[in-house]
Parts: structure tokens; sequence; C-alpha cells
């Protein structure tokens, strides 16, 4: 897509156990692509200057006396300086966006063995600038079992339901779509697993019938 980028990437982290502070900036002489989540993203939003700001806080709390199960809290607001075309092909200077992400564990077995068993669950939120974005609002959340049992301790459960507005500037039929979704991960070998997983979708593309969906992954994992 005619993709080009000068090296200007300037990562700070300042952290310790309880807070992760991150800042980022990204010179983005390029097509940008983060503001849509699927079709082609890099011809529906160019742009061809400006600067992309990033800044997430975060909070840890299994060190806290009255946690016993670790968890953690993410907050986040980028602004990105380009120039955009929205909806009515009219250029708009900037555009900007936050979001929260919310991990903690429900359940672990009681083992001195360490692995990554255990029952934990996500909430995420987003939101974007209605006029440049067709998905400006994002809920989320979900649940994943990993190790389900003693015998598959590398296995994965999961749940998660994805709630989206659409933007008004489409003049959809329907202003939102819902994704429900259920998987499960079986491990043939510590380089080989099996992901079979099943979605409903309402109101796809805020046009279209309700779809059911369901995929077969093959994944290879190397250098392990």
């Amino acid at each position: 897509h005619g993709r080009h980028t000068l090296p200007l990437h300037a990562p700070l982290t300042i952290s310790n156990k309880l807070l992760n502070l991150n800042l980022a900036l990204d010179y983005a002489y390029q097509n940008a692509g983060f503001l849509n989540f699927y079709g082609d993203p890099m011809s529906v939003q160019p742009t061809t200057n400006g600067v992309l700001l990033l800044s997430e806080l975060g909070l840890n709390w299994d060190l806290f006396p009255y946690f016993k199960k670790d968890g953690n809290f993410k907050l986040g607001i980028w602004h990105h300086t380009g120039t955009f075309t929205n909806f009515e092909e009219k250029s708009v200077q900037g555009a900007n966006g936050i979001y929260a992400i919310f991990n903690q564990t429900l359940w672990q077995p009681i083992s001195l063995e360490t692995n990554n068993r255990g029952i934990r669950m996500f909430l995420e939120f987003g939101l974007a600038n209605p006029n440049l974005t067709a998905i400006f609002a994002h809920y989320g959340g979900g649940v994943v079992w990993m190790g389900p049992s003693d015998k598959r301790k590398t296995d994965a459960l999961g749940f998660s339901s994805q709630y989206v507005s659409l933007s008004p500037d489409l003049n959809l039929p329907k202003k939102n779509e819902t994704n429900l979704e259920v998987f499960y991960k079986l491990t043939i070998t510590n380089w080989v697993n099996v992901k079979a997983d099943v979605q409903y979708i309402i109101n796809p593309g805020g046009e279209f019938n309700n779809a059911l969906v369901g995929t077969m992954l093959l994944n290879f994992q190397f250098g392990q």
C-alpha cells in the first residue's frame, strides 16, 4: 500500500511491582490502519503525516494484603496528529481515543507446581472518534480456563462476549454488532495445538443477517 515509515519509535517504560507507566511516540508517515478493524483499513483511513502519542498506566494488585489472586487494570489514552478523511469525505485534523482493560484470576488449583493453570476473567472497553471509524465504541469480556484437568494442564477453554457500537454517520439499519464466542485449545505436543472455535454474530456489519461461524485452527510453534 505504499507504506513508508521513518525509523522513529520512542517507547518509555517506568515500572515497579505495583505500577507500570508506558509512553510511546511514533512518527506516522504512512497509511494508518489502527482506526479500522476489518476490510481494507490501509486504504479506508489514509494519513501521510502526523505523530501517534500513546500513554498507558497499569496497576497490579497481587501484592496487596487483601488480594490473594493476581490481577491488573490498564488505562490507556492515545492521540494521532495526522490528517484523516471522515465519512463525509472531509479532512479532519487529529484522532484520539481511550481504552481500559481489567484482568483478574478467579481460581487456581492448590499445587506446589508452578504453572499457568486457573480460571481468569477479563473486561475491556475502547472508545474512538465516531466520525472517523466504523466501530467507535467496544465493550468486551470473557473467561478463560487454562488447564481444565491435571492431565490437560496446557489446554484452554474459553468464552467471550463482544459488543460494538457502529458509527451513526454510516446510516446502517443496525447501530451495533454483538459477537459470542466459545473455543477449546487442545495441546497435542509442546509445539502443536488445535483450536476449535464457534462464534455467533448478531447484526454482522450492522446490515446482515445473524451468522454462525465455526473454525478449526492448527498451530505450530517453533523456537521453544
